[in-house]
Parts: C-alpha cells; sequence; structure tokens
C-alpha cells in the first residue's frame, strides 16, 4: 500500500520516537543510579552484533518445529528457575503488594472477608489477578506453587502469542525471535517467582494485539478486542492506553475502504464500550498515582510521606471515590509546581529512568522474598543476577534498534503496532506513579519490536 503524505509522517514520527526511546534508556542507563544499569549500553553492542547475523543462520521451514523450540525453551527456563528458587510474597516493606495479592486470593477462595477491604476499595484493580487466581486456590489449595504454576503458564501463554504475533507482522523467523526474545530473557522467568498479575496482564495484552491483527476486523473481533482488554485493565488499569493505540494505527494505517470512517468509529465505540461495561463498576480512578507521579523527591515513585496522607484518609473512613478525588485535585496542584518551578525535563528524565533504564528490579524483590530453604542463595548472587537482567535488556535494545532501521530501510510496517503501545505507555507513567513493576508493561512489546532484526536485508517488508 502507497503511504499518503500524512500516513508518512504518522511513520516518521513514530520510527523517531522508538529510536529516541532505545537512546535514551541506554544513554541514561549508567547515570540512572541503578547499580549494574551500566552494563545495559555493552549489552546493546552485542545486541547489534547478533542481530546482524540472526538473518544468515539457517532455521527450519516447519512452523510447528519453531513454535515447539519456542514453548519448550520457555517451559525450561521457567522451570528451572522455579526449581532452584524458593520465594515467600511476605516481604515486607515497599513489597507489601504481593503479599496482599497472596492473601486475598486466599481469602475469596475460602470464602472469607476481603482483607484491607478500605485499601482495596480505592485500588479495585488489584482484585482482578487474585480472583482469577482464588479459582486455583479452590482445586489445589493456596500455595505460593500454585500461583508460580499459574504465571508459568501464563509464560508460556504469552510465548505462543509473541510467536504468532511475530509471525503475523514479520514471518516465522520474527516469530521465533519474539518468542525466543520472551524465554530467554532472565528478568521474565524470575519474575514467576512473584505473586504478582503481570505474567497475566502480559497474556491478555497479547491476546489482544493477536485479536486486533485478525483478518479484516469485523465488529465480532472488534468487540472481543474489547473484552480482552477490559479483562487486562482489571489487573493493569492502562487499557484506555492500548485501545488508543489500536483506534490510532486502524485510523492511520488501515487500508482506506469506501466505509473506513465508518467502520473506525464504529470499532472504537465497540472497545470502548466493552471496556466500559467490565471496568466501570470497579474503577478507582488515577488519583493516588498522578499525586506519587508529580512527586519530585521521589521521582515519582512511591513514598512513606505520601502513603501516610492515604493512611490517614482511609483512617477518616472516606469513600474510596472521595478520596481519589482528592488526590486528583491535589495531584494537578503538584503538576503545576512542577510546571512552574522549572526543572521539568530533568524530573521526567528521573521518572524515565526509573521504569525504562533497568530490568532488574525482580531481583531486589526476589531478595527480599528469598526463603532459607532455597536452593540458589539469591542474596548470595543480586549483584550477577542484576547485572545478567540488565545485560539481557541491553540485548534486547540492540535488537529493537537494529530491527527498527531494517524496517524503515525496507519500507516495513511490521514495528507499528508495537511502537504506537510502548510509547503510549511510557507517557502514561511519566505522569503516574513510577514503580518499576509497570515496565513489564512494555516489555512484550520490546519483544516484538526486537522481532524485525531477523528481516533479510534485500527483500521488501510488507
Amino acid at each position: 500500500m502507497i503511504l499518503s503524505r500524512f500516513q508518512k509522517t504518522a511513520y516518521t514520527g513514530l520510527a523517531v520516537l522508538g529510536i529516541c526511546f532505545i537512546a535514551a534508556a541506554v544513554v541514561l542507563a549508567p547515570f540512572s543510579g541503578w547499580a549494574t544499569a551500566w552494563v545495559i549500553p555493552l549489552g546493546l553492542i552485542a545486541g547489534l552484533t547478533a542481530a546482524f547475523f540472526l538473518p544468515k543462520l539457517p532455521l527450519p521451514r516447519n512452523e510447528t518445529v519453531l513454535l515447539g523450540a519456542v514453548i519448550g525453551t520457555t517451559l525450561l527456563t521457567g522451570a528451572v528457575w522455579l526449581m532452584l528458587t524458593r520465594v515467600s510474597p511476605d516481604m515486607g516493606g515497599t513489597a507489601r503488594d504481593f503479599a496482599r495479592l497472596f492473601e486475598t486470593a486466599s481469602a475469596l477462595a475460602a470464602g472469607e472477608p476481603i482483607p484491607d477491604a478500605e485499601y482495596q476499595a480505592v485500588f479495585p484493580h488489584l482484585l482482578g489477578y487474585p480472583f482469577v487466581l482464588s479459582f486455583l486456590f479452590r482445586i489445589f489449595g493456596a500455595s505460593v506453587a500454585v500461583a508460580q504454576a499459574f504465571n508459568l503458564f501464563c509464560s508460556l501463554c504469552s510465548a505462543a502469542l509473541l510467536f504468532s504475533v511475530g509471525k503475523r507482522l514479520t514471518g516465522a523467523p520474527g516469530g521465533l525471535a519474539a518468542g525466543m526474545l520472551w524465554a530467554l530473557m532472565p528478568s521474565h522467568f524470575m519474575l514467576l517467582s512473584l505473586v504478582s498479575g503481570e505474567m497475566l496482564h502480559i497474556a491478555l495484552t497479547l491476546l489482544a494485539v493477536r485479536i486486533y491483527l485478525s483478518a479484516d476486523r469485523p465488529i465480532e473481533v472488534w468487540a472481543a478486542l474489547g473484552l480482552a482488554v477490559g479483562c487486562s485493565s482489571l489487573i493493569r488499569p492502562i487499557g484506555p492506553v492500548y485501545l488508543l493505540a489500536f483506534a490510532l494505527c486502524h485510523i492511520v494505517f488501515a487500508p482506506r475502504g469506501r466505509r473506513f470512517w465508518l467502520s473506525a468509529a464504529v470499532s472504537v465505540l465497540v472497545m470502548t464500550g466493552v471496556y466500559l461495561a467490565v471496568t466501570a463498576p470497579l474503577s478507582g480512578g488515577f488519583g493516588w498515582n498522578l499525586y506519587v507521579g508529580m512527586n519530585r523527591d521521589s521521582a515519582g515513585g512511591w513514598n512513606a510521606a505520601d502513603y501516610a496522607v492515604l493512611e490517614a484518609r482511609l483512617d477518616e473512613g472516606l469513600p474510596a471515590s472521595e478520596i481519589q478525588a482528592l488526590f486528583t485535585g491535589e495531584a494537578l496542584a503538584r503538576a503545576g509546581e512542577r510546571l512552574r518551578e522549572g526543572g521539568l525535563a530533568r524530573f521526567l528524565a528521573r521518572k524515565f529512568s526509573r521504569l525504562w533504564c533497568q530490568d532488574s528490579f525482580t531481583v531486589y524483590w526476589l531478595s527480599l522474598g528469598a526463603r532459607e530453604n532455597s536452593p540458589l542463595d539469591i542474596r548470595a548472587w543480586t549483584g550477577l543476577l542484576s547485572a545478567l537482567c540488565n545485560l539481557a535488556y541491553g540485548i534486547l535494545l540492540g535488537c529493537c534498534a537494529l530491527s527498527l532501521f531494517r524496517q524503515v530501510k525496507l519500507g516495513g510496517r511490521a514495528f507499528l503496532l508495537p511502537a504506537t503501545i510502548l510509547i503510549g505507555v511510557v507517557l502514561l507513567f511519566l505522569l503516574l506513579e513510577a514503580n518499576p513493576r509497570y515496565h513489564y508493561a512494555g516489555s512484550a512489546m520490546l519483544c516484538l519490536l526486537a522481532a524485525g532484526c531477523v528481516t533479510p536485508t534485500k527483500e521488501s517488508v510488507t
């Protein structure tokens, strides 16, 4: 399809934003304050080198074999990691959410009242993952092992979806690249040990991407897409970003039929309607997250002072909606302060660094929850594990950089959707709380973005 001038501008703009993201993540990494982030530039060089030779490697033609390799590798890395480690969800301090999720799932499975009900009412998306997990607890019993096995299942689903989406975007080699990058990233299989909803959220997000890529995208497909995005938002409430990314890609880059604008409008309405039907009854708002995200002293991260304000309002017995509304007003006032006092670029760079200039924060949580009977002494190997995570992250960014170069050189459009989603997630968390765990909302998109690194250099891309 020949692109119009507007489409060419959008195409170039997305490619530039993608390169800016990679450059910022790599350049800021050594100055971000993360202990082993300095290895990310080394990983970038290794990733560029490896990605340069990937298209020259001989691959089996059988797609079933390729998918089996992706699934098998994901299962192997995940299972081996889980056998080598023992991690408790009760980590204390700022990692209280992991224990809360486990306790909530256990309570739901036993038919008991939800713990910290007042707190949960302010952040109702915290109930999404425990609600699903509680069904497994009723069958197999409430244990960390069940949660970890479910995480592994979600990781396998994500690997299969990455292969399917990557194959659709750049062919079977691209599917293999996306799936293997997912399987071999240390931070991904380390995340399996934590009782958290990240793996389920990623799987549902990739399901939505796969649905979006379904042929012709009739109304039924858009409805299924809205349902998938709505369900993912019950775990991590950033569905509007995904909806906007899908809508923009459809409106800007979809083939222009006679009824294009009508179908685009209907599709967006269907997605929005399904999303609201699923999430509106549990919508808690973003006031608190925006309030914390505008805290200059904590670089937009969780801090004890802001949490004390939240606890005080919970103790007053204020309704959840009122609490969020109060925080929204105060957050906007804080945002105004950030604009008036100057130094906004530095503040945003610090927030960016918290999420995107490291891939090792999972190791910190694992070290907090490591049990004495763990075969692998996580605390003794914290430095090495962190370095491995950040080195692999640099390699992933290197693959993304070469992928963007090859796609733009050949006029390929495979990077458009993952880049749009990724940029949307980045922009969202430049406003809201910069929790390192939210980094994983974009990790699968990086795998898809990197899939194009296997594109042959002398063939056109559709």
